[in-house]
């Protein structure tokens, strides 16, 4: 399943240059996407932290 593999390599939450790995994209373009709402993420000072799981549901939803 794709989170137990994100999980294992990344933990319990992502960096967004971690999800644009996963999605072949630039960081600042993660980062938009998290300002915008469209990836769940949680802004701590000026880091975005986005849930492993909650990432790993969106992509499992791009791909049925």
């Amino acid at each position: 399943m794709l989170i137990q593999k994100l999980e294992a390599q990344y933990g319990n939450t992502m960096t967004p240059t971690d999800a644009a790995k996963e999605l072949h994209s630039h960081p600042s373009h993660v980062r938009e996407l998290c300002r915008e709402g469209k990836i769940p993420a949680v802004q701590i000072g000026n880091r975005w932290r986005i849930p492993t799981a909650k990432f790993a549901a969106i992509l499992e939803g791009c791909h049925e």
